[in-house]
């Protein structure tokens, strides 16, 4: 049995990654092993099925849906995807606003450090009223190029790009991998902590 569930995870990863390309490269072993688990807990499942009393049967697919859950967090443990249930269904970044123009300032009124045009990243001080989080917003950006239809972005403005006289600060893009999604939460929970 279990020689079996082992065969049948290692056959559908092979399918998944070089037949029908549904994943972008192969797992790793630890991701392997967990669906392993899971595959194998569904087969005892199906075979403790048979030949048993009515009651029983409640309890094998409560068991066999504890096991697959279990090995889903696993795999869910290496990637860092959902950190919470909220994220699991895009709470996080469900209902955002759109990024307005006002939100996208030019360059002027950045603060400079005196006598200088370099953007004064070291001498900066915070004003007093600069906000304790930043914002999250969505916004589209067209594939004019590429002609690629994309998911919205999720853009996060840190608490400094608030305020009225703000320094330049660097913009960092990050792109959600495979499997995975942008996970605005994690964002703003680490800017919280830096």
């Amino acid at each position: 049995m279990a020689v079996a569930a082992v065969m049948v995870t290692l056959v559908a990863h092979w399918l998944s990654v070089w037949v029908f390309y549904v994943l972008p490269e192969p797992m790793p072993g630890s991701v392997l092993a967990w669906g392993c688990v899971g595959t194998f807990a569904v087969f005892l499942g199906i075979l403790g099925l048979r030949g048993v009393w009515a009651w029983r049967r409640l309890g094998i697919p409560l068991a066999v849906v504890a096991v697959v859950l279990l090995s889903a967090v696993q795999v869910n443990a290496y990637f860092g995807q959902y950190v919470n249930i909220g994220s699991l269904y895009d709470a996080d970044t469900s209902g955002l606003p759109t990024l307005s123009r006002n939100d996208l300032r030019t360059p002027q009124g950045l603060a400079h450090a005196t006598g200088s045009k370099l953007p004064a990243i070291q001498g900066w001080k915070a004003p007093a009223d600069m906000p304790k989080s930043g914002k999250l917003f969505e916004n589209s950006i067209p594939g004019t190029v590429s002609g690629f239809s994309a998911r919205k972005a999720v853009i996060y403005l840190p608490p400094a790009y608030l305020v009225a006289n703000r320094p330049q600060l660097p913009v960092m893009v990050m792109v959600a991998g495979q499997p995975g999604s942008p996970n605005a939460g994690s964002i703003q929970a680490i800017s919280r902590t830096s």
